[in-house]
């Protein structure tokens, strides 16, 4: 059943002709949500779809007698006869079917609540044929009854504010079960068992009655052990009951701990990022730092790339034509000695490369020659 449309008129809360309220039905958009403010009348919905396809309200329908609309009740004039419907339009295995059912009320004098209600009308049901037109229903409850048994309407039209209860596991198993077997005829069984149950103690009862003492004490003491069976059985129930409870505080505890085991992974998850976190910005601050220090000490290196060429260019300009004074050659040649480190970068330590010191220091006895000839 795919509810269409419903329409009220007259019904509770709804004044007059109300336009029609259309469901959600396509495939995109499959829920309709009706949102009022309390008491403005979305219980009065799901009551009219209840009583209109089987006349029965639910549980906590308040005044369940008083369906007429109050104002159009005092707007009838005495003697008048007003009436409150409810059509619906739905589907079903590719049929479409339209549904209507009223309910009617006289008003006997001008004073207020004087009214007579009178018998509510039987349900009216089409159809739509193959060929497009609208036939009447010749059995329209059983048509109904046959898309959604009456037995189990409940189990889909029912009051959202007691949803928590209704679908409480414990009561939901229940009450299904109750549902399936009235709808499958069962209580009919356990109708005939109860009955023969009361047969079987009546008919003991007259036994006793008549019987000699032998079978008063052998009936007696039947009664007794059935006693003592039943007792035996009801506390079975109660540890099953109690068994069931203890099962379930057993799988609340357990998804507790799983909860705080999975939890606790990941506290040390989180620890060892943590830890790989710091060690990752003490590296950081490290390679940092020897980037800084190289660049301090040997960046400059990059800077005088050319001038050192033209250097080394003017130093062999100046071999073809003789040494450098010994006033410029001397005082640079010791200072590299002092430094221990070449123009080129190399150590001239003694520990270091003795050959470049050795070539230096062969250069300093030859810059003083020079100085003695100059």
């Amino acid at each position: 059943m795919i509810l269409q449309s419903i329409q009220l008129k007259n019904w509770r809360n709804f004044y007059g002709e109300n336009p029609k309220i259309h469901f959600a039905t396509g495939k995109a958009q499959k829920l309709t949500i009706i949102h009022a403010a309390n008491n403005a009348g979305k219980t009065n919905i799901l009551n009219a779809l209840t009583w209109l396809l089987y006349e029965r309200l639910t549980p906590n329908f308040r005044e369940p007698k008083q369906l007429i609309n109050e104002q159009a009740l005092r707007e009838t004039e005495v003697g008048s006869t007003v009436a409150c419907t409810v059509t619906c339009e739905f589907k079903h295995s590719g049929r479409n079917y339209r549904a209507a059912r009223a309910a009617y009320c006289k008003r006997l004098e001008s004073v207020a609540g004087s009214y007579h209600h009178l018998a509510t009308k039987e349900l009216k049901l089409l159809y739509q044929s193959d060929a497009g037109d609208w036939k009447t229903d010749p059995n329209p409850q059983i048509t109904v009854n046959t898309i959604m048994p009456s037995a189990i309407h409940d189990l889909f039209f029912f009051d959202g504010e007691d949803i928590r209860a209704k679908f409480e596991p414990k009561r939901q198993e229940e009450e299904l079960a109750g549902q399936m077997r009235k709808f499958f005829g069962l209580n009919v069984i356990t109708d005939i068992q109860h009955a023969m149950e009361q047969a079987e103690r009546l008919l003991r009862k007259n036994m006793k009655k008549g019987a000699d003492s032998g079978l008063q004490e052998i009936l007696e003491k039947k009664d007794q052990l059935e006693a003592l069976l039943k007792s035996e059985k009801d506390t079975i129930a109660e540890n099953q009951s109690k068994v069931t409870a203890a099962n379930d505080v057993i799988k609340k505890i357990s998804d507790i701990l799983k909860s705080k085991q999975e939890a606790r992974n990941l506290q040390i998850k989180r620890d060892q990022l943590n830890k790989d976190k710091d060690r990752l910005e003490d590296d950081l601050r490290s390679n940092t730092k020897e980037r800084t220090k190289l660049i301090n000490t040997s960046g400059y290196i990059t800077f005088l790339k050319s001038p050192l060429a033209g250097l080394e260019s003017q130093i062999q300009t100046l071999k073809q034509h003789g040494e450098l004074p010994a006033d410029v050659k001397r005082p640079f040649i010791q200072n590299l000695l002092d430094t221990k480190r070449c123009i080129c970068e190399r150590g001239l330590s003694p520990g270091n490369d003795v050959k470049a010191r050795d070539n230096v220091m062969a250069w300093l006895e030859r810059s003083g020659m020079s100085e003695v000839e100059e």
